[in-house]
């Protein structure tokens, strides 16, 4: 499909601050390469285009998705040889990358990559090599691992279940006979059509839009074929490439559950979004050949049926989003457009809580003087929980004060998403000290807030807010020790009793 060729893969790497070299790996990130490394697409795995790859490393502190020539720090090509010059940082346990198998390269962190969350950020950028030009279309697969955090930038994300090959077909197929015809007899396969693909949100959103493309939703086998989706529009969006996609509506062609038995996965394929709640939204119609639609759900109630999926009663909570994608054939390739950015998982296929660039936060400590300044002569309150909140008032997490009453929370800034046209994230941050710090035995037990406020709220652009401070103090105590406020309160009611027992007594002795 045309609306995928020339599209860029941007994964941010993250590191802690405490590691002094990361390792990164690429596997099968040749193409069209055999076992023997001659480029030969019948003789080797996921590949049924001989394009070769780009990989270009970059220093991203800010996680924007840099790609400035000045913080390139490394480049790698697929097909080509791979050996750092003695200035470079990077080192690899291969020259080249091999045929479906890993790659593996260590990578020296330095100080430019430092973000002002304290970690290290980087921008893995994958593309076509531009030397060779751009296919249509192709199938060139690979995948990235670390021992580090690892996230896919907003974009368009593309999946295929690879089967280009006569070798993917032995590892697809494991009980192959071998017979190239015998197509019907292949045995079970390792696909079964199911991928989890997990969505970051640190914030709660009015809405959540995701655009798949060219899924091909259908059977061939029964006549069932894609319908219009009365919310998305007619024409196709304005940041694919429009070469070869249709507008949307019903797409009669092809047909996901294809009539060839070797590709074809029931059911049909369709998609469903778990929220952070377990709440389901089943797209069971998603988009036909050549074609991209939306799925909206909503929180907008001005808009009528046919403008969204789903609607629902409040905004969409914060944290990670499911997508589990189903019935997908082999050879089907498809696309998504995600808002937000994609997490990586770890070993057991888990999602990565990712590491964000910024900070926000600062210090609650013991006013003394009640100058709502912390002067050098006083100390910090440890122990205290302080609530982070979005700018719709929604909780996103909670941190304790140090010892020396230092809390921080790592947030995103305000970011734009040319594309869509719109604020993935608007970069607002309430602070405010929970409650329960104030029951007995909390760590602010009998003390009084003296700073103004005593919730805060700042907008993250580029740098970090270390401004949400509290200053706490004693509240005045009388002189028995029991705070002066309740005892004025006892003194009233005493005063307000002997006043009614004496009009009381008044009215008795004189009835009139």
């Amino acid at each position: 499909m045309n609306s995928f060729s020339n599209q860029k893969y941007s994964i941010q790497i993250a590191v802690s601050d405490e590691e002094s070299e990361f390792t990164l790996g690429i596997f099968d990130g040749d193409s069209g390469k055999d076992q023997f490394g001659a480029v030969n697409i019948w003789g080797g795995a996921w590949d049924g285009s001989d394009y070769p790859l780009r990989y270009r490393l970059y220093r991203d502190p800010y996680g924007a998705g840099n790609n400035n020539s000045r913080d390139l720090i490394a480049e790698w090509y697929g097909n080509a040889s791979n050996v750092p010059d003695a200035e470079d940082i990077w080192s690899a346990d291969a020259e080249f990358m091999p045929d479906n198998d890993w790659w593996n390269v260590v990578i020296q962190t330095e100080v430019g990559a430092l973000s002002p969350s304290r970690n290290y950020i980087y921008n893995l950028e994958i593309e076509f090599d531009p030397a060779t030009g751009v296919p249509s279309s192709n199938g060139v697969m690979f995948k990235v691992r670390g021992d580090n955090i690892l996230s896919i930038e907003p974009g368009i994300f593309l999946l295929i279940p690879s089967l280009e090959t006569f070798i993917d077909a032995q590892y697809s197929f494991p009980e192959w006979r071998l017979n190239l015809f015998d197509g019907v007899h292949v045995g079970p396969t390792v696909h079964n059509g199911i991928w989890d693909i997990y969505v970051d949100s640190l914030v709660s959103k009015n809405k959540i839009v995701i655009w798949d493309g060219d899924s091909d939703f259908g059977s061939s086998l029964n006549g069932t074929f894609d319908t219009d989706d009365p919310d998305t529009p007619p024409t196709p969006p304005s940041w694919i490439n429009s070469g070869g996609v249709l507008d949307e509506g019903a797409q009669g062609e092809g047909g996901d559950d294809t009539s060839n038995a070797l590709y074809r996965v029931y059911p049909s394929v369709y998609y469903k979004v778990l929220d952070v709640l377990g709440n389901e939204y089943v797209n069971e119609n998603p988009s036909g050949n050549r074609e991209w639609e939306q799925f909206l759900i909503t929180h907008d109630d001005t808009l009528t049926s046919s403008e969204y999926d789903y609607l629902v009663d409040s905004p969409l909570e914060p944290g990670v989003m499911k997508i589990e994608l189903m019935g997908l054939d082999f050879h089907n390739l498809m696309g998504f457009r995600f808002q937000n950015s994609v997490l990586g998982v770890d070993g057991n296929g888990q999602p990565v809580a990712p590491v964000r660039p910024f900070i926000v936060g600062d210090n609650v400590w013991e006013d003394k003087n009640k100058n709502m300044i912390f002067d050098p002569n006083e100390v910090g309150i440890s122990g205290v929980d302080v609530n982070l909140y979005d700018s719709l008032g929604n909780f996103l997490q909670t941190a304790t004060t140090n010892p020396m009453g230092y809390y921080e929370f790592q947030v995103e800034a305000r970011t734009y998403d040319d594309d869509l046209g719109e604020f993935i994230y608007d970069g607002v941050y309430q602070i405010s000290v929970d409650e329960g710090n104030f029951l007995e035995g909390g760590a602010l037990e009998n003390m009084e807030l003296t700073t103004v406020y005593g919730e805060l709220e700042y907008t993250v652009i580029d740098d970090n807010i270390l401004a949400y401070d509290f200053g706490y103090r004693e509240k005045e105590l009388s002189k028995t020790g029991s705070p002066l406020f309740p005892q004025l309160l006892v003194f009233g009611l005493l005063s307000y009793i002997i006043k009614r027992a004496s009009l009381q007594k008044s009215a008795f002795e004189n009835p009139s």
